[in-house]
């Protein structure tokens, strides 16, 4: 009895897993997907044997280290791709052949004619390789052989990137070395002695001093001139004294008329002083630095007695008169003396000093200067309304012979009247119609600059752009209008007021939806690589990558917020549709024309305006 008990629990439970195991294919279903499973993988291990080529064409001298390295991150994948697909085969076949087993366990085929049908297929024309266990071996195999090409692979990138490195230190050692080379020259240069320099500058000077004109004459001519002056006009006052003296013998009087004289005899009298004390000696500048002093003293004396001097005064003038010109030479060589003893007093500083300009070019430059600050000669009244009847005799003139030239080259041409009006129409119409779109453009909204350089306008154009999406102006509420009538009814005037708000309103609405309209401009470019959905991402990447490298090229900054990329199939190949908002559509032709001629890859590009 507990036997049999324990049989029907077993049946129960065998019956129980029948059920949980879904219903089994037909032998022939099983055997169908074993075969193509078997396509699959020599499909996949021929198309292994095209990425060798690729491998040994990456390393290029022609090309930069960055397209090396983007072409071993494609073949990477690929190669990533390719382990996944034989990884899926195995899966495939493994669950195809578990479920044979259990189609010959659950006595639906026998292994006899299990293995008749795989023989059949092995001994076709085709030869295909349904033995589970030679399966297996040919799929690890591959997976070994990716996995060994990707490790090359990847030593060619690391290979390519320490490269790249070194020739960057290459470089900034170079940029080193020049400018440690380039200081030190520096160096070298500030710190050399300047007896070479200084003695060339003497030299120089010595040059420039050679041709300088004669400054003692110059300065001779021009002390005789102003002494011979200033003579003349003290012997005029002094006979216009001694006269009025003769005349009027009074002494009070004669005093009281004697302020000029006294002026000129007292400034007489002291270039007189001034003469003896400055006259040069022999013995050096020890006598030279006590003058200024013996000076004030007899100056000082002088001062007191004035009303003594004066008759004294009064005889040296007669003597004078008799012998002027003994006179004027004793006044003279003082002052000449002290001249020559401050200008060789001062010599050493001046040969010091660099000379940047010859006297002959200062004299021109003065002349030059003259010229321009002496006011131009005006004109008479007369003269200015002659020159200015003349220029309009012939402004008129031109005119007319201008316009017989027209007239002359219409009648050549064979136009009529009516012609010349109508282009004249023709063009004035151009002209408005010009000046029209320039205050639509002037009329449009601006807004203020999205990106501004540490808060600063450096130009003015900088400081309102044009809105892309201009904002939608806030709905104006019409004035409220007084009627005439006082007795008017509250509901006609709610009504209108509720007309005019929904009629703002929907015009304003209008006018925005207006404003909100933006050109846009659709570039899809369709690559001559597959469309997968494993691999779209590393090919966007890559793509992206060679995009912004083109656009730095033509100086073009890529702004994501204008551009919206999208990922399409066209054909089977891997597509990016690129919609730029507010883009030059013959601009975007031009830069697609340039880069399909140049892209290898790029199979078409389609563009809508």
């Amino acid at each position: 009895m507990d036997r049999d008990e324990e049989n029907e629990y077993v049946r129960q439970e065998l019956q129980h897993l029948q059920q949980a195991i879904d219903q089994l294919p037909k032998p022939g279903k099983v055997y169908d997907d074993i075969v193509e499973a078997a396509k699959q993988l020599s499909a996949t291990r021929e198309s292994l044997q095209s990425i060798l080529p690729k491998m040994t064409s990456v390393r290029t001298v022609h090309e930069q280290a960055q397209v090396q390295i983007m072409k071993c991150q494609l073949l990477i994948a690929e190669l990533e791709k390719t382990r996944l697909q034989f990884l899926l085969i195995q899966t495939q076949l493994k669950s195809l052949y578990d479920t044979a087993n259990l189609l010959i366990n659950t006595n639906v085929v026998s292994r006899l004619e299990w293995n008749a049908m795989l023989q059949t297929a092995a001994d076709g024309p085709n030869e295909i390789l349904l033995n589970r266990e030679a399966l297996e071996e040919v799929i690890e195999e591959q997976l070994k052989l990716l996995e060994d090409y990707k490790n090359t692979l990847n030593n060619k990138r690391r290979e390519i990137q320490e490269e790249k490195k070194l020739e960057r230190y290459d470089l900034e050692d170079e940029m080193r070395h020049a400018l440690c080379a380039l200081r030190n020259a520096c160096e070298n240069v500030l710190q050399t002695p300047k007896t070479h320099d200084d003695e060339e500058m003497k030299k120089y000077d010595a040059q420039k001093t050679d041709k300088r004109p004669p400054i003692d004459t110059i300065e001779t001519q021009s002390l005789s001139t102003e002494t011979n002056t200033y003579q003349e006009k003290s012997k005029e006052e002094k006979t216009e004294t001694t006269a009025e003296g003769a005349s009027q013998p009074a002494k009070g009087q004669s005093v009281r008329h004697l302020p000029d004289s006294d002026e000129s005899q007292r400034q007489s009298k002291d270039m007189e002083q001034e003469n003896v004390v400055s006259k040069p000696s022999e013995e050096g500048e020890e006598e030279r630095a006590l003058q200024p002093s013996q000076e004030g003293e007899e100056v000082s004396k002088e001062g007191l007695n004035e009303d003594a001097d004066v008759p004294a005064r009064a005889d040296d003038t007669d003597e004078d008169r008799d012998h002027p010109e003994s006179r004027g030479d004793e006044e003279s060589q003082p002052l000449l003396g002290l001249i020559d003893d401050e200008r060789n007093q001062h010599e050493g500083d001046f040969q010091e000093l660099p000379r940047l300009v010859d006297d002959d070019e200062m004299l021109e430059l003065i002349d030059e200067l003259y010229d321009e600050e002496s006011p131009a000669p005006r004109a008479s009244p007369e003269e200015a309304e002659d020159v200015e009847r003349g220029e309009r005799a012939e402004e008129a003139n031109n005119e007319a012979k201008s316009q017989d030239d027209h007239e002359q080259r219409n009648i050549e041409e064979g136009r009529s009247p009516l012609e010349i009006q109508r282009e004249k129409r023709e063009i004035q119409l151009a002209i408005n119609e010009l000046n029209a779109l320039i205050r639509q453009l002037e009329e449009r909204p601006t807004c203020p600059p999205r990106r501004l350089q540490n808060r600063a306008i450096y130009r003015e154009a900088d400081r309102f752009i044009r809105c892309a999406c201009p904002p939608t102006p806030a709905p104006s509420t019409p004035p409220s209008t007084t009627t005439a009538s006082s007795t008017s009814s509250s509901a006609p005037s709610s009504d209108a007021t509720t007309s005019s708000t929904t009629a703002s309103t929907a015009s304003s609405s209008t006018g925005g939806a207006k404003k909100r309209e933006v050109t846009k401009v659709e570039v899809t470019v369709i690559t001559n690589q597959k469309y997968d959905p494993l691999l779209n991402d590393s090919h966007l990447q890559v793509f992206r990558m060679l995009l912004n490298d083109y656009l730095k090229v033509n100086g073009i900054t890529y702004n994501k917020d204008l551009v919206r990329e999208q990922v399409k199939n066209e054909g089977g190949n891997f597509a990016v549709r690129y919609t730029v908002l507010g883009g030059d559509c013959a601009r975007i032709k031009y830069l697609v024309a340039n880069g399909e001629r140049h892209a290898e890859f790029i199979e078409n590009v389609i563009v809508k305006c």
